[in-house]
């Protein structure tokens, strides 16, 4: 039995409207191209085998091009980390497979796989999870479709995403924040992730930017705070306003420490949570000495609060009081349609608006 034979072409045949080339992909298919000259079709034949070359490539081989592609693009470090994990989920079982083979039934059964595989948490990924990857699987396939590594169209095109998202982390109601505020800066004179946790309330900050932050970063005697691109930032630099109450304890952190110290003296992301739900279990504490009942019970969800839950609180009071989407976004760093799907509460942003036309009438 004869063995096929790599991908090739065949030497050129003269034909009444010109030459062609027949074109071999070493699998058993073949195609022809045509031309008015036998070297214009030998050409055309080799241009044909460098796309079926590229289609040979396998799934991981392209996520790593996929990655080099969007470093030479400009993209920030936390995309290029974040971007490549996603594809792996996605295509997780996957990755040897030729990408040029990949289908739509395929890709679906890849995207139910996901959805359905449970994590380390031993659970299956959330929905935004789940959905995230998949518009990352999206923007892959279709480059891959335009750089010639499948023939297309694409696969994952016209996958849906299923599932509803979760509107964002828990929120405090206002009392309770205000209440935990007051014990985060009472302990913040001594313990500096107290502040840390208060300034992601005061201030919107992510987990990740409070964590990156120097006493270089403090600027204008206290005043301004400068968000640069480092590890934890999804965004561009920008620069946040310090809340009165948080500059002078913040000053005091920058006092005999080196420029590039961690301001708040942790790296890890997770100590920002650990002294959001410290600060409320300190409350729970204070109000129980002072014979008061607590704010509210572990039913209620406190036990899940979270940095992100402040910055979500802090999202919805600043459109409360009629900030504009865009500036509440531009604080946070994100777009005014991640502000409004997942950060601030329903209703938030209309009353707002009705704020201000309230006192423009009383005016």
């Amino acid at each position: 039995m004869s063995q096929r034979r790599g991908p090739r072409h065949s030497r050129p045949y003269e034909e009444p409207d010109g030459w062609r080339v027949v074109v071999y992909d070493g699998k058993g298919g073949r195609s022809s191209v045509k031309a008015q000259t036998p070297e214009l079709a030998i050409e055309a034949a080799v241009e044909t085998l460098k796309l079926v070359a590229a289609s040979a490539a396998t799934i991981e081989e392209a996520i790593d091009t996929y990655r080099t592609y969007l470093q030479d693009k400009g993209d920030r470090p936390s995309t290029l980390d974040l971007v490549p994990r996603q594809l792996r989920a996605f295509f997780a079982g996957a990755e040897l497979e030729p990408i040029g083979d990949l289908t739509r039934a395929r890709a679906e059964r890849l995207y139910e796989g996901l959805r359905t595989r449970d994590t380390a948490r031993k659970k299956p990924p959330e929905v935004a999870t789940q959905q995230a990857a998949l518009a990352s699987a999206r923007a892959f396939a279709a480059w891959a479709v335009r750089r010639g590594l499948h023939k297309g169209p694409s696969p994952l095109e016209d996958v849906e995403p299923v599932g509803r998202r979760h509107r964002g982390k828990p929120q405090p109601r206002i009392d309770e924040a205000r209440a935990w505020l007051e014990v985060a800066l009472d302990l913040g004179q001594e313990w500096p992730g107290a502040l840390a946790a208060a300034a992601a309330l005061l201030m919107g900050l992510r987990a990740g930017e409070l964590v990156s932050r120097t006493p270089r970063d403090l600027d204008d005697g206290g005043r301004l705070l400068w968000i640069g691109e480092q590890e934890g930032c999804k965004t561009g630099a920008r620069q946040v306003e310090v809340p009165d109450v948080l500059q002078r304890p913040l000053l005091r952190l920058c006092v005999g420490v080196l420029p590039s110290s961690p301001l708040f003296r942790f790296t890890g992301v997770k100590m920002v949570t650990w002294w959001v739900r410290k600060v409320w279990a300190e409350l729970g504490d204070r109000r129980a000495a002072a014979g008061l009942p607590p704010l509210a019970e572990p039913r209620d969800g406190w036990r899940r609060l979270t940095a992100h839950s402040l910055r979500g609180l802090h999202a919805t009071l600043a459109l409360q009081a009629g900030a504009t989407a865009h500036v509440v976004a531009g604080a946070l760093g994100h777009s005014p349609a991640m502000l409004r799907s997942a950060y601030a509460q329903p209703g938030a942003e209309r009353a707002g608006a009705a704020r201000g036309a309230l006192m423009k009438l009383v005016k």
